[in-house]
């Protein structure tokens, strides 16, 4: 009697097993595919991310560069030119021409184990999109500002010299004031910043101190000299971030009298570029002068942009919105 009811026991135990196991199966199947989806779909999630943000670094002055570029950056990421699609677009918030690059990604994933139960593959997609505005904060910044009330023609060549004349349009000269970066700036950390700019960023709202008015002197031109000869580019039109012409200056509201006390605190109210053309030494001092171009619709690459239209001065921004 007893062996007939472990018999039947283990009968039972081999029947709910044959019942159960079609479940298991397809449990540890769900498990995998999702896990496996989702790992597709952190990917291409990141692949997107960078597209956007890799090609938004040339809006809003080459869409088409844009595009090929965040295509550029979604292959290193994986990615095939099929499964990918990308678009530029005025921003409906500023109404900033080309300042906006929307990217989308579309792959069609196996499954593992679910075609067992009919299911094949399932669409994984991800989307970002990016855009430009004026910049907040940038890095490189030069030792020196110039006040935002000058009116920033991105066509003419202007002439940087002391005691340049800002009111008078037709001139096209400007000057500028020296500040202190940081705190403990002497003027050996002063040349090198005028030679190679610094590394960190500064954001408007931030104060710099005035450290010294222009004065042409000989140390101060070899280094705007220096930036010169170290870059081959003689194209305003082709300047990008990084080239030794480029100069990225903090704005401030206006100039201050020659004779302003050193460590006056100034507050930086947007940012510009100007592009170094030629540098004439003279006799130094008064005789110095630099010739160069303000820069429009350069981009800083990815920081914090600003939604002050007051703020545009030309550099730009670029960071994800979606």
């Amino acid at each position: 009697m007893f062996r007939f009811f472990r018999n039947n026991q283990k009968g039972s135990a081999i029947l709910l097993a044959a019942v159960a196991l079609p479940a298991l199966i397809g449990i540890g199947a769900l498990v995998i595919d999702l896990g496996n989806l989702y790992v597709v779909r952190t990917r291409l999630s990141n692949a997107a991310d960078a597209a956007a943000l890799g090609g938004g670094t040339h809006l809003p002055k080459d869409a088409a560069q844009a595009k090929d570029t965040a295509l550029t950056v979604a292959e290193a990421n994986g990615i095939e030119e099929s499964e990918f699609a990308v678009s530029v677009s005025t921003s409906e918030t500023t109404n900033i021409a080309d300042s906006d690059i929307t990217v989308d990604i579309q792959r069609q994933v196996p499954l593992l184990l679910a075609p067992i139960f009919g299911k094949k593959t399932v669409t994984v997609t991800a989307h970002a999109k990016a855009e430009v505005r004026p910049s907040k904060s940038v890095p490189w910044i030069v030792p020196f500002v110039m006040p935002k009330t000058a009116q920033f023609n991105y066509t003419d060549k202007f002439t940087m010299r002391v005691n340049g004349d800002w009111t008078n349009p037709n001139k096209r000269e400007l000057d500028y004031m020296n500040v202190k970066i940081t705190p403990k700036q002497d003027f050996d950390t002063y040349l090198d910043y005028l030679s190679g700019g610094y590394k960190e960023s500064f954001s408007v709202g931030n104060d710099m101190e005035y450290y010294a008015p222009s004065s042409g002197g000989q140390p101060s031109v070899d280094a705007f000299a220096t930036r010169v000869a170290k870059d081959s580019n003689t194209d305003p039109s082709k300047a990008q971030v990084g080239d030794p012409r480029v100069m990225l200056i903090p704005l401030v509201d206006s100039m201050l009298p020659r004779n302003t006390a050193e460590g006056t605190p100034m507050k930086i109210v947007g940012f510009v570029a100007f592009w170094l053309d030629n540098v004439h030494k003279g006799n130094y001092g008064t005789s110095y002068y630099a010739q160069g171009y303000f820069l429009n619709n350069l981009n800083v690459g990815a920081g914090d942009w600003s939604d002050n239209s007051s703020q545009d001065f030309g550099t730009y921004s670029v960071k994800l919105i979606e």
